[in-house]
């Protein structure tokens, strides 16, 4: 699963804007900073991360394939194409985003509710679920 979200990252990299082209680039290094940092918590992280990056890179794919579908249309039919594009673009950046705004979290936000503490590990709290 790893080399196909991989595969289609670096082919998302090739295809997108140089605009959108840095803060995709720096997904990859900044979910492993987050796995780095929250060792205890990589079986919970790791499959969002994965399904995130291959939510973008797929978005980002389909941007490029309306573009290129738009560019040997008709006139209405490719503005039309050509928003789509767009819209297919910003909701790739947006699911960025939203995938920077959940690394910051987990590897700044220390869990202080009565059953997580930042000092504890999931085995301690599966451990204390279980004597409860």
């Amino acid at each position: 699963m790893l080399y196909v979200v991989g595969g289609l990252s670096l082919i998302a990299l090739i295809l997108v804007p140089p605009l959108v082209r840095w803060p995709l680039a720096l997904l990859w290094p900044a979910a492993a900073g987050l796995l780095w940092a929250r060792p205890d918590d990589r079986p919970a992280n790791v499959p969002y991360l994965l399904m995130g990056q291959a939510g973008v890179s797929l978005l980002i794919i389909a941007h490029a394939i309306v573009l290129e579908i738009g560019r040997g249309s008709p006139e209405p039919y490719a503005s039309t194409m050509w928003s789509i594009g767009n819209w297919l673009l910003g909701i790739a950046a947006m699911l960025a985003i939203g995938i920077y705004a959940f690394i910051l979290r987990f590897i700044f936000w220390d869990r202080q509710t009565p059953i997580f503490s930042g000092r504890e590990t999931a085995e301690d709290v599966i451990g204390r679920i279980k004597r409860q």
